[in-house]
């Protein structure tokens, strides 16, 4: 899993929480930050858990520059903000994996499981 989020305290939580469900969980910062720990670690990510508000970039637009370069990676959005469901994490009617924070450990882990069988 790779943790994308610029808090550093909610970074650490969800790495954890990950971490007890029995995941390995890389982090960065910012989105070039992931994109340079997604190269570093090959194929060895399986998701990638990507705050909605990035500072410089956004989530939704680190799904896309991944959609780009031809990566098949699922993506969860999580965003404290009320709106960014509808104003980031929805395209054509159709919600795209979306995770509340605060979440709990198991709606992180229920999150990840799902995003995961969906392949």
């Amino acid at each position: 899993m790779l943790v994308v989020e610029d808090d550093p305290c909610v970074r650490r939580l969800a790495s954890r929480i990950l971490g007890l469900g029995g995941y390995r969980a890389l982090e960065a910062a910012s989105a070039g930050e992931a994109m340079r720990r997604l190269g570093e670690a090959g194929d060895t990510v399986d998701l990638v858990l990507a705050d909605v508000h990035l500072g410089e970039t956004s989530g939704p637009r680190l799904k896309d520059i991944l959609a780009r370069v031809g990566s098949d990676l699922p993506v969860i959005l999580m965003s404290g903000d009320p709106e960014a469901l509808d104003l980031h994490c929805t395209q054509g009617g159709t919600a795209r994996l979306f995770l509340e924070k605060p979440f709990t450990l198991a709606c992180l882990l229920d999150a990840v499981g799902g995003a995961l069988a969906r392949g």
